[in-house]
């Protein structure tokens, strides 16, 4: 009866080792994502810091709200616009 459970025991201490192996990896991916995303975090303050400062204000984009740009009629009223 011995002889099972040293078996049983190896199994489970392997299986244990493999789960401690995908948690090692998946707690390296989570701070390469965290220190990803402190950089994309810096970046977009960067940005919106600068628009702040060159606008100050909301940019309004309602010359093109009636534009349908995915029709060739859309495209047609866009090139007439723009001009030679």
């Amino acid at each position: 009866m011995g002889e099972g459970f040293v078996g049983l025991n190896l199994t489970v201490e392997t299986k244990l080792e493999s789960l401690g192996s995908r948690m090692n990896d998946i707690e390296k991916n989570q701070r390469l994502l965290r220190r990803r995303a402190k950089k994309i975090e810096k970046r977009l303050t960067s940005i919106e810091s600068k628009v702040e400062q060159s606008h100050g204000e909301d940019m309004d984009f309602r010359q093109w709200d009636h534009m349908d740009y995915f029709t060739h009629e859309g495209k047609d009223k866009c090139n007439d616009r723009s001009g030679p």
